[in-house]
């Protein structure tokens, strides 16, 4: 059996080959390309996005032409044959939607029904988590199995679409995943799984051919969420204990760099006030990518999704989840505490609780007037804080209740994220409020919040601040080149001198 998945794995490699050369060639011709936008696509020229359809045309020509050619497999897949063509049936529908968004971009919600009807497809088809066990300790789902497999699909699918950043990551990660499910999958008996993830395997090292810088195809969000989708399918039908009982912390250790990344992504965006399909250039492979470069940013999340499929393997083989687990965690914590990735995020997590429990206990404490400032450097290494520290002065002097600065710079790697506030008695609905975009060049790169008391000077407290956030503007344009100049940038120049002397911000945008 372990020599004949070899075979189907070498032939989907090269049927995948050939596919990805001319799907690559007719999806130029089709205008089905990734183009360079200056702003998170900095590649230097359009690339096609037609590996996902070449992959699963792979897939679909490899299982058809294995049940016409060997009855023995032809057996295998009918015996199983809600899991394969569920598989199938819903990879359909996530290619579909993935090509429409990639030739005329859908909303992040749109793309997100498209997901759930596709997971509830396979739902359908008889893929349902009905009882998982952790540790040792079970649980029947009952009436949350459904949703519960449909969350875990659907987060499959995002997963390992936010990791499809840099050439080769997703596909490389895509190979180790579906290889692991496959010996997974022989050690549990569920040979149709083994074929399927032999399958993808082999069609995925046939796309790296091509996906290894410099890139000549992408996967396209057809490619990415196929991928997950399938992975995240045959990691629950390979992990299965017993009829519909998942052995939970195998599934999680597979997908321990996928969920680690989509999790701080959430938090990232969520804790700073951002819409969760907001795009930026702070993922595990940014970040890796910023200190070590491509070559080895691929070896390292490679090397780790090793450890934990490993981890996972081994999990199975003795039907026991703990060192699946504790690998998956050891992982985590090596990524934290050597600030490598996660670090930032959990900075947010314990400045919002912070904040929280100030406004919550302390506020009667502070001075009138006083306030308390956070910021978090999210990404990169310029000095923002000196902005914000012009800014919440402007906040104090002006007697402005809060005040909130955002930045995300992806074509820089850069993200900022501060909060300034002060206790005020006053209720809330006496509070006046300006979200203020901060734009150049018709760009969006960040936002200022700023609430005010009713009461107080608001229309000259607001012009004076409106002449500052031009100069805020002004700052990022510099910053925002590809290649900034060196230059004396004065933030607070040109502000009318109401109240008294202003503070200066003095910024080489090469600094840091």
């Amino acid at each position: 059996m372990r020599s004949a998945l070899l075979v189907i794995c070498a032939l989907s490699c090269l049927v995948s080959l050939a596919l990805n050369w001319a799907a690559r060639g007719l999806a130029r011709r089709a205008g089905l390309v990734d183009r360079p936008d200056g702003h998170r696509k900095i590649q230097t020229q359009a690339i096609p996005l037609a590996g996902g359809i070449a992959i699963f045309a792979t897939m679909l020509t490899i299982i058809a032409a294995l049940m016409a050619v060997d009855p023995d497999w032809r057996k295998t897949v009918f015996a199983h044959s809600s899991e394969v063509v569920g598989l199938l049936v819903s990879g359909a529908i996530i290619v579909l939607v993935g090509i429409v968004d990639d030739f005329i971009g859908l909303r992040g919600r749109q793309k997100f029904f498209g997901q759930i009807v596709a997971a509830g497809v396979l739902v359908v088809f008889g893929v349902c988590i009905q009882r998982i066990s952790v540790l040792g300790w079970s649980c029947d789902l009952g009436n949350l199995a459904v949703p519960f497999t449909i969350f875990w699909l659907v987060g499959a699918i995002n997963a390992l679409n936010l990791l499809d950043g840099i050439d080769g990551l997703a596909a490389t990660l895509g190979v180790i995943l579906s290889s692991a499910i496959a010996v997974a999958a022989l050690f549990a008996g569920h040979e149709s799984i083994a074929l399927v993830a032999a399958v993808l395997a082999g069609s995925l090292v046939g796309f790296l051919r091509y996906n290894l810088p410099p890139a000549s195809i992408y996967l396209g969000d057809a490619g990415s969420m196929l991928i997950g989708l399938a992975v995240g399918v045959m990691a629950i039908q390979a992990s299965l204990k017993g009829p519909g009982t998942v052995l939970l912390g195998i599934p999680l250790a597979l997908w321990t760099v996928p969920i680690f990344d989509s999790a701080a992504a959430i938090l990232r965006r969520k804790l700073t006030g951002r819409s969760i399909y907001t795009t930026d250039r702070a993922h595990l492979h940014h970040h890796l990518m910023s200190r070590f470069g491509h070559r080895w940013t691929l070896t390292c999340i490679g090397c780790v999704s090793v450890v934990t499929s490993a981890g996972a393997l081994l999990g199975v083989w003795w039907n026991d989840d703990r060192i699946a687990i504790i690998c998956s965690v050891s992982v985590v914590l090596i990524f934290v505490s050597l600030k490598v990735f996660g670090h930032s995020e959990l900075q947010l997590v314990v400045v919002k609780s912070r904040s929280f429990l100030r406004s919550v206990f302390l506020s009667r404490a502070i001075q009138p007037g006083a306030g308390w400032d956070e910021a978090v450097h999210l990404q990169g290494t310029r000095q923002w804080n000196l902005l914000w520290e012009t800014l919440t002065e402007y906040a104090q002097r002006l007697e402005f209740v809060e005040i909130r600065l955002d930045l995300n710079l992806p074509i820089l790697g850069e993200g900022y994220h501060a909060s300034w506030r002060r206790p005020n008695g006053n209720d809330h609905a006496q509070h006046w409020r300006l979200d203020h975009p901060l734009m150049v060049d018709g760009r969006v790169l960040g936002y200022v919040k700023i609430v005010g008391d009713r009461g107080g000077m608001a229309g000259q407290n607001l012009e004076q601040l409106m002449e500052l956030l031009e100069q805020v503007e002004s700052h990022l344009k510099v910053l925002a080149r590809p290649e900034p100049v060196v230059t004396s940038h004065t933030i607070s120049s040109g502000v009318p001198d109401l109240l008294g002397p202003e503070p200066a911000l003095n910024v080489d945008p090469r600094a840091g």
